[in-house]
């Protein structure tokens, strides 16, 4: 069972994408902004995070950033959600990171196979 870190600022899909990641077989935290995943980031280790792109406070491009420049180990094991991907404000970051984005909408069946597909490329990685 891995740990997954779901991070959205709207309660209802952060507790809809914890439900499904639960579903699969996995744990769950939960994060409503970037600045609230660092400070867990700061007392816990995740196999995954999954991340909304546009979020108050501090976005999913912030945190990327800030994990980046902490702990760099953990920037293959994040899965961005969002419909936010085709935004211009967000060009610059997803040429130059170039993270995993499942855009929404996405079938609930697709969010799984993302966190199992995700999770299967670390295992393969660590081994």
């Amino acid at each position: 069972m891995a740990r997954i870190l779901v991070v959205d600022d709207d309660a209802a899909v952060r507790e809809l994408m914890a439900a499904v990641v639960m579903r699969v077989g996995h744990s769950v935290d939960v994060a409503a902004n970037g600045h609230d995943a660092l400070a867990f980031l700061e007392r816990a280790a995740c196999d995954l995070i999954v991340c909304d792109l546009k979020m108050p406070v501090l976005d999913g491009a912030g945190l990327y950033e800030q994990i980046r420049n902490r702990w760099p180990g953990p920037l293959g094991r994040l899965l961005f959600v969002s419909g936010s991907a085709a935004m211009s404000e967000y060009a610059d970051f997803l040429r130059t990171a170039q993270p995993y984005i499942l855009p929404r909408p996405f079938a609930i069946a697709h969010l799984g196979e993302a966190v199992q597909r995700m999770l299967a490329v670390q295992s393969g990685a660590q081994a």
